[in-house]
């Protein structure tokens, strides 16, 4: 019973963000499945716990379930409508040599991997008192986050001011199971990882032209500690994870909007992702702020239209309404940072060196990070070096930017110790950059080994 329940609740999450997924896909004229379930497992993620937010408001119980579930039931019948229109083929990506099939194969048995991993791994710290706590108090309020949870002070350990996208998306498992069972709810973070693998690996193939890089790309991900296996991965319940791959499609769609004949297509999965990035945890709205603010750059300097303005509004209309519900409901939460002003930043600022001692020395952890950030640093370095090119001038920016503004956010931090809340915190900031400085990693390779150009984009100057 519990499995049928699984799949129900799996299989309408699929529904809702296939639907979404098919409509937008399907302006390209033709459809990779494998992007097609990836982009709809993010997305359905997503969509299904913003219902379940929303529509808790007014329902709950069974009402509020079957409401979400008949919605994603409209949204694929509607979608399989726009495919009758366009009917777009249908294009299954097959290994084409020895190399790719070999490279697929051990891509494949690393993804099984961590789901056996994650099947004798028990959720985390943040897995249980920040994330699955809130599906847990919502279940047994039928459905709904009572607006005590977030007044009362004695919770404010488990971070009640962050979003829903993960602890609602583990609710929908309870929905459908009938219980609140930990064991079931944390089959997401491993979905999480085989995704992420695969959308790195689509991306790298196309940014660098070769699969076999995008392929080694996503290989490499299980090799980097703090993404598969240390505190913080994928399979230990943190929400570090699935916020990293969701910026990692936001990165890679923005890349390709870079190619007209793409940026149809690429752009409104872009603004999707945009809307996402702050539903999953308060960073998001950061690195929702990073995206957008180069999209916003790319169409004042006439690289996009400039009528895909639309892109930069929905996920700041997103991280705005979060904040303002909070305001609404009198969060109380843990004040770990003063407020953002000049005379903090002056009083504050001599903290930087002491900040950044710490981050290289978390960096410097072969057992969290093995050598990425040594490579990933080289990088970029490389990117930089190839500056008069608009992709990577544009990965190398979405790269350092993040990494610099979590760096000085610390400036503010509230703590007596503030280095302590540096080396308690930033080894999760960094896990959400890590698919996207793979990326970097791919188109550095991609370059040395080839050279020249990829007909990725023209050189800055050729326009």
């Amino acid at each position: 019973m519990s499995f049928l329940g699984l799949a129900g609740a799996l299989g309408t999450l699929l529904l809702l963000g296939g639907g979404i997924s098919t409509v937008l896909l399907a302006r390209k004229g033709s459809i990779n499945v494998a992007e097609w379930i990836c982009l709809s497992w993010l997305f359905g993620v997503c969509a299904i716990s913003f219902l379940l937010w929303v529509g808790g408001n007014f329902l709950n119980g069974a009402t509020l379930q079957s409401l979400v579930g008949g919605l994603a039931l409209a949204s694929a019948i509607l979608a399989r409508r726009a495919l009758s229109r366009v009917q777009p083929s249908l294009r299954i990506p097959r290994p084409r040599n020895w190399c790719e099939w070999l490279l697929s194969a051990v891509l494949a048995i690393q993804i099984v991997a961590i789901f056996l991993i994650s099947l004798k791994h028990t959720l985390g710290w943040d897995g249980l008192f920040v994330w699955e706590i809130k599906a847990r108090y919502a279940f047994l309020n039928g459905g709904v986050l009572p607006d005590a949870y977030f007044q009362g002070p004695g919770r404010a350990f488990s971070h009640p001011d962050y979003p829903l996208a993960i602890p609602f998306a583990q609710l929908w498992i309870y929905l459908w199971l009938g219980e609140a069972n930990q064991f079931w709810a944390k089959s997401i973070f491993p979905i999480f990882y085989g995704v992420g693998a695969v959308i790195l690996a689509l991306l790298g193939s196309r940014i660098t032209g070769r699969r076999w890089i995008g392929l080694l790309l996503a290989i490499l991900l299980f090799f980097v500690p703090q993404a598969s296996l240390s505190t913080g991965s994928a399979v230990v319940g943190y929400a570090d994870f699935p916020l990293a791959i969701v910026y990692l499609a936001a990165v890679g769609y923005l890349l390709a909007s870079l190619k007209p004949e793409n940026s149809e297509s690429a752009v409104p999965i872009f603004a999707t992702c945009l809307i996402c990035l702050p539903w999953i945890k308060n960073e998001g709205a950061i690195l929702c702020l990073v995206a957008a603010g180069f999209a916003a750059l790319l169409i004042l300097a006439g690289r996009l239209p400039r009528r895909y303005c639309f892109v930069l509004v929905p996920g700041l209309v997103m991280a705005i309404g979060w904040r303002l519900f909070l305001r609404s409901v009198q969060v109380a939460s843990t004040v770990d940072f003063v407020s953002i002003n000049k005379e903090s930043l002056v009083g504050n600022f001599n903290r930087l060196p002491s900040i950044y001692r710490v981050i290289f020395a978390e960096v410097s952890a072969l057992e969290s990070w093995g050598i990425f950030w040594l490579a990933a640093g080289l990088a970029v370095l490389f990117l930089i070096y190839r500056w008069r090119y608009l992709t990577e001038r544009l990965l190398a920016l979405l790269i350092v930017t993040p990494l610099v503004l979590y760096s000085g956010i610390y400036v503010f931090s509230a703590w007596n110790h503030y280095l302590d809340h540096v080396a308690s915190s930033v080894p999760r900031l960094l896990m959400q950059l890590v698919p996207v400085g793979l990326l970097g990693i791919g188109l550095a390779v991609s370059e040395i080994v080839y050279g020249g150009r990829r007909a990725t984009d023209p050189p800055v100057e050729a326009n």
